[in-house]
């Protein structure tokens, strides 16, 4: 597989969000923004593309998108997922991680997904690709 530019874009765990695990893929960032609920910036041309990790108990669990390969018709997502420490202090609320970027000279659609997390599971989320209007 071709290793891809990507570029975080957001990385956090708002207050309320996707309470399952998904990630959208849209040609734009307006597009993705409007239909994640999530204010994602502008960073010019490229497939943007949010991972949401779902409904968390506390505070301290965190998302990134590490890596995007692309072999064909079949691409790569890896994902870093983070639970907080068995001893950390953490928020006591629910949280709702997620994490944006864009994969530069890259065109994601009509393509297999395929995400897996940084031990190399596949994770089996549904993937699903917004119009250009969101």
């Amino acid at each position: 597989m071709k290793d891809m530019n990507v570029e975080q874009l957001a990385s956090q765990a708002p207050g309320q969000g996707r309470t399952r695990p998904q990630v959208l893929l849209a040609s734009s960032a307006s597009a993705l923004s409007q239909a994640a609920g999530v204010g994602i910036s502008n960073a010019g041309e490229g497939t943007y593309l949010v991972a949401f990790w779902g409904e968390k108990p506390t505070g301290g669990y965190s998302v990134e998108i590490t890596s995007v390969r692309s072999d064909g018709g079949r691409v790569g997502i890896q994902l870093y997922l983070k639970d907080p420490p068995p001893d950390a202090m953490v928020t006591q609320a629910l949280t709702y991680p997620y994490a944006a970027a864009v994969v530069r000279n890259a065109d994601l659609t009509d393509k297999e997904v395929l995400l897996e997390d940084q031990g190399g599971r596949e994770l089996g989320w549904p993937v699903r690709e917004l119009e250009a209007g969101g």
